[in-house]
C-alpha cells in the first residue's frame, strides 16, 4: 500500500528504492539524496508500506512566508 508523509514523520522506517535520478548523467548517490530529502524546507514521501521503502518523493525549498519552490519530483517508474 501506498502511504504519503512528510520525510521528517517516518524517521528510520524506511530505506530509499533503487531507481531514481535515472538517465541523469551524475545522479545523486542514496547518502546525497538523504541529505537533499532532510535539509530541505520540506519533503514529501511516497512509501510502500509493505516494502519499506521510499518509492516517490518531492521536496521543498521556502523562505517560509511567501515563497515556495519544488525542485525535484521523482517517482520510481
Amino acid at each position: 500500500m501506498i502511504e504519503y508523509k512528510l520525510y521528517s514523520e517516518i524517521g528510520k522506517d524506511c530505506e530509499i528504492a533503487d531507481g531514481f535520478f535515472e538517465h541523469w548523467p551524475d545522479p545523486p548517490d542514496k547518502p546525497v539524496h538523504k541529505r537533499i530529502m532532510e535539509n530541505s524546507y520540506k519533503t514529501v514521501v511516497a512509501t510502500d508500506s509493505d516494502k519499506k521503502l521510499i518509492v516517490g518523493f518531492l521536496n521543498i525549498l521556502s523562505d517560509g512566508v511567501l515563497s515556495a519552490y519544488i525542485p525535484l519530483f521523482e517517482v520510481i517508474p
